[in-house]
């Protein structure tokens, strides 16, 4: 039987521990011999100093003696590269197949358009009377409607029920009576509005050259590798204007901004509706740059609130549209006979079409309309405008443009990174004066009796607390002031209908004006006068028949003012103070 090999764990730890050391012995003695053995085999090194520097003098002769082995020849490196500065005859490989088409065209990055600002102003100045809005206190409210509230948040569904049926008769029974005011009121087209406020305005338009701004647009945009159709179009976000006051002398002072937002605040607070309608075509006019009409009470706008240019081309428009909706007279056929049947041919031969003219091929410019509500009477004025544009690079990667960084309103931002372009100031508008609230003109000569000569001047007066008109007519003399307290001038109140006027009471009449000098005859060419302003200047004023005629109208449906008691009638009287004071002048 073969021997089983017995693996016990406890006789081999056993072994290792009574054998380890004599197995490291043994190993290292075994590699002790190895070593003398390769020694005592080895080559020995027989070579001295001496036998190194002869052959090393060997070697140095060796090199000394031998020749370099020939070069084959051929052609030299400056011929070769004279040969290589002849051109290639591209000919030979040109070829009509892209080898790698592209996937989409090539094109040029995007640019920056120039923005055009407003260009020929005109700048008119006027006065009227607008009705201010009643603002509504939310705290004011009424007993009933507080009353009301209390009941429903403490009564039952019935209660609430009730109440409806209550609010619901109010409500028929309120609009049962704005029907019959509507009624009144269109019977009635004088009625007087209610806390009406005068203003002062210049108006400021112009031409905005959109056609101009498309051409530079499509330069820009058109090559480009980004494009937006939608959005590479200018679109006009905000108009800006600046004035520039010119003093006594000539001298022009700086150019101070115009608030856009001031001004329509106050539009804001005006109600009603400007009712006329613009001179010029709705094609020629966007809100974000053209303010609409301010609603002034009996005041009629007219080619001061638009541009020549366009009212023409509107016109032009007008009389086109006008004769294609004339009717054509209509050959029936050879008998003239309207029942017969029309021979098909014979129609079309002599039936005209008329074709419209495309007048926005010809003419694409937009009106710039501004209005300054903060103007001074008696001081002259010159504005200039400019346009502000959405930026069609707005958010654009700046590999896609040919500028990352643009001049934009006199500051260096970067293109992709501002939402508007500002065009820059346009040419400055023709100055303007805003004249005096008060007007004093020429009138008739009265000729002297026991005092110098008079004149009968006409006189007016826009009252801006209230956009009443004061007018009349007095008797002045040099050296006179001509404002009054006393007397009953003709007061216009502003009204959508004709106007009309009521005699009042020490109604002030202050024109700020002094008439300096008047002729002593009168002069065949029309009766002149000069007269010092509040600006303490020399004017010439001649006749105005405008405001003769207009007082005479009045005249003729005046009403009467209301009546003042004979007490307070004398105590005010002015003749009467005055001789108060010089009889206290004369006892001093």
């Amino acid at each position: 039987m073969k021997a089983k090999l017995n693996l016990d764990t406890a006789k081999l730890k056993e072994f290792a521990i009574e054998h380890t050391e004599k197995i490291v012995f043994g190993v290292f003695g075994l590699t002790l011999l190895y070593f003398a053995y390769s020694g005592f085999l080895h080559e020995t090194y027989n070579k001295t100093p001496p036998n190194l520097d002869d052959e090393i003098r060997l070697a140095r002769s060796h090199i000394d003696d031998s020749q370099p082995p020939e070069i084959a020849s051929g052609p030299s490196v400056i011929k070769k590269f004279e040969s290589s500065l002849k051109p290639v005859e591209l000919d030979a490989y040109a070829t009509t197949e892209l080898i790698r088409p592209n996937v989409r065209d090539l094109g040029s990055k995007r640019g920056n358009p120039t923005i055009f600002p407003p260009a020929d102003l005109h700048v008119a100045t006027g006065h009227g009377a607008v009705t201010l809005a009643k603002l509504k206190n939310k705290r004011n409210i009424s007993p009933k409607k507080r009353n009301e509230k209390k009941i429903i948040g403490k009564q039952n569904n019935d209660l609430e029920k009730m109440l409806e049926r209550s609010r619901q008769d109010v409500a028929r029974k309120e609009r049962s009576r704005k029907k019959k005011d509507r009624n009144k009121k269109d019977r009635d087209v004088d009625q007087e509005p209610i806390n009406t406020r005068g203003i002062v305005w210049t108006v400021i338009t112009g031409l905005v050259p959109l056609d101009q701004q498309e051409n530079e647009y499509f330069e820009a945009f058109s090559a480009a590798i980004e494009k937006e159709p939608s959005d590479d179009e200018p679109e006009y976000i905000f108009q800006q204007v600046q004035r520039q006051e010119i003093a006594f002398d000539g001298s022009a002072g700086p150019w101070k901004d115009v608030s856009t937002s001031r001004t329509k605040t106050l539009m804001a607070q005006w109600t009603g509706n400007s009712r006329q309608r613009d001179l010029v075509s709705a094609r020629f006019i966007q809100k974000e740059i053209c303010m609409k009409l301010p609603p002034v009470v009996g005041y009629q706008f007219g080619e001061e609130a638009a541009h020549p240019d366009l009212i023409e081309e509107t016109e032009k428009e007008t009389n086109l549209n006008s004769a294609d909706d004339e009717p054509e007279n209509i050959d029936t056929g050879p008998e003239g006979d309207e029942d017969a049947p029309e021979d098909d041919e014979h129609f079309k031969n002599k039936k005209k079409v008329k074709d419209k003219v495309n007048i926005e091929d010809e003419f694409q410019k937009l009106l710039f309309r501004f209005f300054d509500f903060t103007v001074s009477p008696g001081k002259t004025y010159r504005y200039r405008g400019r346009v502000w544009v959405r930026n069609p690079n707005y958010k654009v990667e700046n590999r896609h443009l040919a500028e990352p960084s643009i001049v934009n309103g006199g500051k260096k931002v970067e293109t992709n990174q501002t939402k508007y372009l500002i065009s820059g100031w346009g040419t400055a508008s023709p100055s303007i004066t805003v004249p005096f609230l008060g007007r004093i003109y020429a009138g008739e000569l009265i000729p002297a009796r026991g005092r110098e000569v008079g004149m009968n001047t006409p006189l007016e007066m826009f009252d801006r607390k209230t956009g009443f008109e004061v007018l009349d007519v007095r008797e002045l003399h040099r050296g006179q002031y001509a404002n009054f307290s006393d007397g009953e001038p003709l007061v216009v109140r502003p009204s959508s209908g004709n106007s009309t006027a009521q005699r009042e009471k020490k109604k002030p009449l202050l024109t700020d004006h002094f008439l300096i000098d008047i002729p002593s005859e009168s002069d065949s060419s029309g009766n002149r006068a000069v007269v010092m302003g509040p600006d303490l200047k020399l004017r010439v004023v001649h006749e105005s028949p405008e405001l003769v005629d207009r007082i005479s109208e009045l005249e003729g449906n005046v009403e009467e003012g209301p009546q003042r008691s004979r007490n307070s009638a004398a105590t005010n009287d002015p003749f009467e103070d005055q001789l108060e004071q010089f009889e206290q002048m004369r006892n001093r």
